[in-house]
């Protein structure tokens, strides 16, 4: 499994990876195919909905989100 940062314009910038909140558990392959093809692309033809909102449930559920959070100011 691989965090797989979603489009979240927001935090990201040129070269750089969204928050951490902003990721979903992809396998590798389905990583890669991701970035092959874009998250557009592979949200419509792999996920159940909006990558952000599963991005935030996934945070929401970690059971060391908050144990983070304390650590990083967030």
């Amino acid at each position: 499994m691989q965090a797989a940062h979603g489009p979240d314009k927001a935090t990201k910038g040129m070269g750089t990876k969204c928050r951490d909140s902003a990721a979903m558990p992809l396998s590798t392959d389905c990583h890669a195919k991701q970035h092959r093809v874009g998250w557009i692309s592979f949200a419509a033809a792999y996920l159940p909905g909006d990558p952000l909102v599963i991005c935030a449930a996934y945070w929401r559920a970690w059971p060391g989100r908050v144990a983070w959070e304390r650590a990083n100011g967030s």
